[in-house]
C-alpha cells in the first residue's frame, strides 16, 4: 500500500494520481483499476493494454489535421482552421494521395456509414454535409436540440443509426433525421490527467458498440458504455503523436484508430481488434467450368474480451468467376466469423485465390489460397460415310469431340487433325477447324478420304488438340469391306480370255477366308 498524509483534502478525493500510479480509494466505486505504468490488467480489458501500431502513411494536409475515415475504397481525411485551399484529401487503400479538393468547409469531422457515403461536419455548425462527387459537399441534415459545442467533431455511432458528438464529460445523440435523442454523462470523465482539457475533450470515436476518447499528452485510449457512461477499460496507443493535432485527428476507420503525429507527417493507425483470415477451397483441385466453394473465416486476435467479426469478406481471382461475392460473415463462435461463396475456374493451372476482410468492428486482413484447374474431359469419335471405300474412291470422315466433364458443359474449339492414311491415300484437308453442333456441348468438322487402294481395313485417326479448356482427345475408325473400282475384275480379266465382256458384275468382300470373287456374264464362242 502506497500511503500518504491525512488531510481532509485528500479524504475527499476518489481517485490520486501519485507519481506514475492511478489508484482507487476503499469505499469509492472503482472507475479503473490498475498501475498506468506497467499497464496491467486497466478496467474491465475491452481494449488491450498495450496497442501496437497496425499502419502509417503520410498526411498530405497542411494545417489542423481534423479526421480521417474509409469509405470502403479510398481513404479521406480533413483539416480545419479556414474555409479556403485545400482542405480535403483522398488516398487509396494503400495511403498514396489521389486527389486534393477544395470544398470550402471549415471541418471538425469527417466519417462514412456502412454504405461508404462520406459526411462531415464544420465548425460551428449543426449541419451534416453529405459528399457527392468527390470534394462536393452538400447540406444532408440538421441536428435540432442540445448543445452542439462549436468544436465537437460528430460521427455516427457504431451501428450507424445515431450522431454522436462530444463535449467535455457529455455526449449529445441524434437519430438521423437531426431530432435529438438524448445526453449521456461519461462517469469519471476527467480524472485522468489532461482529458477534460482542450482539444482532448470534444473528439470521439465508435467501435464495436462502444464510444472512444483519446488523451494525446498520454496517448490513452478509453472505452465507454454508450448506455451507462461508465468506462469500460482503456490502452495506450504504442508510439502514437501526442501533440494538438494530434489530438484533432483521433478518428476511427477501417477498423483502427488514427492519430496523425501532426498535420503533414505521418497518420498512424492502431488496431483495437486485430485479425487474422483463413480461406479455404473445396475441392481444391477442379476442371474448368466446375465449381468449388472457397470459405473465409475471419478471427479477433487481439487482447482483452474477445468479438466475433462483422462486415464482409471479397474473394478475387483474375481467371475465373465468383458466385455471392462478396459474402456477409456470419459469427461462428466468440471469437470467429465465416462466410462462403462459389468460385469458378476459369484459367488452367494453379491458381491463387484471395479473401480480403476490408475491416469494420476488426482491423483488415486477408489470406490466400491455392486451387489447381485442370483441362475438361473430351472424347472423340470418328465416323466415315460411306464406311467402304474402293479402289480411288471417296469418303466423308466426320470427327465429333464432346465435353464429358461435370459441372458447365461449353462446347470445345480448336482443330482436328487426320492421320493413318494406307499409302497413297489422302485426307484434304489434312487439318479441320472445330465448330459447334447446334446448342449442344459438342463440335464437329469433316475430310475427304481418298484412297489409293481398296479401303477395307484401313484404320485411321482424328486428333483433337485440345483448347483452352478442353483436354486433348483420340478417336478412330477402321473402314469395312468394299467395291473394287468400277468395271474391273481384281487383277484383271480370267488367264486365255478373249473378246466382248458384258454383263460382268464383280463383288469383292474381305473376310476372316481373305478374299472372294464371284463373276457372272455369257459363255464365250465355241466353249462349252
Amino acid at each position: 500500500m502506497i500511503g500518504f498524509p491525512r488531510s481532509t483534502a485528500a479524504h475527499r478525493r476518489s481517485i490520486l494520481n501519485y507519481r506514475n500510479f492511478l489508484l482507487v480509494l476503499a469505499g469509492v466505486p472503482a472507475i479503473v483499476v490498475g498501475i498506468l505504468g506497467s499497464n496491467t490488467a486497466l478496467a474491465s480489458g475491452v481494449l488491450p493494454d498495450n496497442i501496437p501500431q497496425t499502419s502509417t502513411f503520410t498526411d498530405a494536409n497542411g494545417v489542423v489535421t481534423m479526421g480521417i475515415t474509409f469509405d470502403g475504397t479510398h481513404y479521406w481525411s480533413v483539416s480545419g482552421n479556414n474555409t479556403s485551399g485545400n482542405r480535403l484529401r483522398e488516398y487509396d487503400a494503400s495511403g498514396t494521395l489521389v486527389g486534393s479538393f477544395a470544398p470550402g468547409l471549415d471541418f471538425r469531422s469527417i466519417f462514412t456509414n456502412a454504405s461508404g457515403q462520406v459526411f462531415a461536419r464544420a465548425f460551428n455548425s449543426p449541419v451534416i454535409y453529405l459528399q457527392g462527387l468527390p470534394g462536393v459537399f452538400a447540406p444532408s441534415v440538421t441536428l435540432t436540440g442540445g448543445s452542439l459545442n462549436a468544436q465537437s467533431s460528430v460521427v455516427l455511432n457504431s451501428a450507424g443509426d445515431q450522431y454522436i458528438a462530444h463535449s467535455g464529460s457529455t455526449v449529445l445523440s441524434w437519430d438521423l433525421t437531426g431530432a435529438l435523442v438524448g445526453t449521456t454523462t461519461l462517469v469519471g470523465f476527467g480524472t485522468l490527467a489532461g482529458e477534460n482539457s482542450s482539444p482532448t475533450n470534444r473528439g470521439i470515436a465508435a467501435f464495436s458498440g462502444m464510444w472512444l476518447t483519446y488523451i494525446a499528452s498520454s496517448r490513452t485510449v478509453s472505452a465507454w458504455d454508450p448506455a451507462t457512461g461508465t468506462r469500460l477499460g482503456q490502452g495506450i496507443l504504442t508510439g502514437a503523436g501526442t501533440g494538438f493535432d494530434s489530438a484533432y485527428s483521433f478518428s476511427f476507420a477501417r477498423g483502427q484508430v488514427y492519430v496523425v503525429d501532426s498535420a503533414g507527417t505521418a497518420w498512424r493507425g492502431f488496431a483495437l481488434r486485430p485479425t487474422t483470415t483463413v480461406v479455404s477451397c473445396t475441392p481444391a483441385t477442379l476442371a474448368a467450368g466446375s465449381p468449388s466453394t472457397c470459405t473465409a473465416t475471419v478471427t479477433d486476435t487481439g487482447g482483452g474480451t474477445l468479438s466475433a467479426p462483422t462486415g464482409s469478406v471479397g474473394f478475387t481471382e483474375s481467371g475465373g468467376t465468383f458466385t455471392g461475392n462478396p459474402c456477409n460473415l456470419v459469427a461462428v463462435n466468440a471469437s470467429s466469423s465465416s462466410c462462403q461463396v462459389t468460385y469458378t475456374g476459369g484459367t488452367l493451372g494453379s491458381r491463387v485465390v484471395t479473401a480480403n476482410y476490408p475491416g469494420g468492428s476488426h482491423t483488415p486482413s486477408s489470406a490466400t489460397a491455392t486451387v489447381t484447374v485442370t483441362a475438361r474431359s473430351t472424347s472423340s469419335t470418328l465416323s466415315c460415310t460411306p464406311a467402304s471405300v474402293a479402289v480411288n474412291g471417296t469418303t466423308t470422315c466426320t470427327a465429333t469431340i464432346a465435353d464429358t466433364d461435370s459441372g458447365n458443359k461449353t462446347a470445345p474449339t480448336g482443330t482436328v487433325s487426320f492421320s493413318g492414311a494406307a499409302a497413297g491415300s489422302t485426307f484434304a484437308p489434312t487439318q479441320c477447324t472445330l465448330a459447334p453442333v447446334g446448342a449442344t456441348t459438342t463440335s464437329s468438322c469433316s475430310a475427304t478420304y481418298t484412297s489409293a487402294a481398296n479401303g477395307a481395313g484401313t484404320t485411321i485417326t482424328a486428333s483433337y488438340g485440345g483448347d483452352a479448356l478442353h483436354a486433348v482427345a483420340v478417336g478412330s475408325f477402321t473402314f469395312a469391306p468394299g467395291l473394287p473400282a468400277a468395271g474391273r475384275f481384281p487383277g484383271g480379266p480370267p488367264p486365255g480370255s478373249s473378246g466382248p465382256w458384258a454383263a460382268l458384275a464383280t463383288i469383292v468382300g474381305f473376310g476372316a477366308l481373305g478374299a472372294v470373287a464371284l463373276g457372272m456374264g455369257r459363255r464365250r464362242p465355241g466353249r462349252s
